[in-house]
């Protein structure tokens, strides 16, 4: 993980969180291969001790991202775990930014 944390509050509960950054060195649409020098860091995100999942990128994100960490996310919830996940893209950097600029210095 990039990032893990336990202070995210997600449905009125502090919740654990796990995030993939990637950063500028990543160029073009973010696929699976470009994710960790095996292509394998969305398991190991999802494989970590975490309930919510994020992959965080400045630019577009291929569908295939998205249905990968699905795919880890309900192999995880088989064992009863609650799992939540999500996908950070450029445009929702921008409005993040654009909202709460203050916080990004």
């Amino acid at each position: 993980n990039d990032l893990y944390t336990n202070k995210l509050w997600f449905k009125g509960k502090r919740r654990t969180a796990a995030f993939a950054l990637k950063g500028k060195a990543t160029k073009g649409t973010l696929t699976p291969g470009k994710m960790g020098k095996n292509g394998d860091q969305i398991g190991r995100l999802v494989g970590s001790a975490a309930e919510i999942f994020f992959i965080v990128y400045h630019s577009k994100i291929d569908e295939s991202i998205v249905s990968q960490l699905e795919a880890y996310a309900l192999g995880e919830s088989f064992s009863g775990k609650v799992i939540w996940y999500g996908v950070i893209d450029g445009d929702d950097l921008n409005r993040l930014y654009q909202a709460y600029g203050n916080y990004f210095r």
